[in-house]
């Protein structure tokens, strides 16, 4: 009967207890949040733009130098912040430059621009200012003769003179070999020139007497000079006293037919050996018993050849 009673006061208080809560009056919970003012919402924040975003253009380099417009000497520091930064490099973005020439290879930029410094090695940009009268020196960009930019003319390369052409050999001398025969003597070999004769020579008349290694060769032009002045003609006396020996007498006659001893310019002996023995020695004598002594030359032609001294005897050895 006792524990009846406890259970039975127990209910009655709890009874009582939520009588009190149900009579709070039933806006105090709101007046507690009303306190906190609610933020407005812009709907159309909210709704997500249609399309790609668009990055206004420069627009790293815009909103530095809107910074740098409000503290020109602020740093904008974007990279290692442990980097010394001692390799730098600056960028000036022009806005309406003008290009003044200076010479043939550059120009001179001067206007206002953004001018940005760079660390090379980290990448940072270390400070982006907007200035006045900047000046840059770049080279011209041609195209059909101007600088796009400055207007200046290209400079008209200077023309290489045109090589020398290589001396061209001389050409061989144009020759007439004419073989002479002997009379009764055979030994003994005669030929008579007329100036016609001379000319149709060519440069070279050589007379070759039949039998012999040894052949008179005269300069055609040099005779005919002589001959001019005499109006005659040339005659040639060549004999051989001697296995290796030759004898030889030229003579020019006058139109009246006085005759008289060439110059002897030249005039030269050839001497045709079968193989180039060792240097070859050519002794002469004169009319009157005087005697020379001369070293032959060898001839790309395959002979070896002395100076005409004159009517004589030569020997070779």
């Amino acid at each position: 009967m006792k524990r009846m009673v406890l259970i039975l006061i127990a209910v009655l208080l709890a009874l009582a207890v939520g009588a009190a809560l149900a009579e709070e009056p039933a806006g105090a919970v709101a007046e507690e949040y009303a306190e906190v003012p609610a933020e407005p919402v812009d709907v159309l924040a909210e709704v997500p733009a249609i399309g790609p975003a668009q990055e206004p253009a420069n627009s790293s380099v815009a909103e530095s130098a809107n910074s740098a417009a409000e503290d020109p000497a602020a740093e904008v520091i974007s990279g290692d912040a442990a980097c010394p930064h001692l390799h730098t490099k600056t960028v000036n973005y022009f806005d309406a430059p003008d290009y003044r020439p200076m010479d043939d290879e550059v120009h001179l930029v001067v206007g206002s621009a953004v001018v940005e410094v760079s660390c090379l090695d980290c990448g940072a940009i270390l400070s982006v200012s907007s200035e006045t009268n900047v000046e840059e020196v770049n080279p011209h960009l041609f195209r059909n003769g101007y600088c796009v930019f400055c207007g200046r003319e290209a400079a008209v390369a200077p023309q290489p003179e045109p090589a020398a052409p290589a001396d061209e050999p001389a050409p061989a001398p144009r020759e007439m070999e004419v073989y002479l025969s002997s009379g009764e003597n055979p030994n003994h070999f005669f030929a008579s020139f007329t100036d016609q004769d001379l000319k149709s020579a060519g440069d070279m008349l050589v007379l070759r007497p039949e039998g012999m290694d040894a052949a008179l060769a005269m300069q055609t032009e040099r005779l005919r000079e002589e001959m001019e002045r005499s109006g005659g003609a040339l005659e040639a006396i060549v004999s051989k006293p001697g296995e290796r020996d030759i004898s030889t007498t030229l003579r020019l006659y006058d139109a009246s037919g006085m005759e008289f001893t060439p110059a002897g310019v030249g005039i030269s002996l050839r001497i045709y050996t079968e193989n180039r023995p060792a240097p070859l020695t050519v002794s002469f004598t004169n009319s009157s018993g005087a005697t020379s002594t001369e070293e032959a030359r060898w001839a790309d032609g395959g002979y070896w050849v002395v100076t005409w001294l004159g009517d004589g005897l030569y020997q070779y050895q």
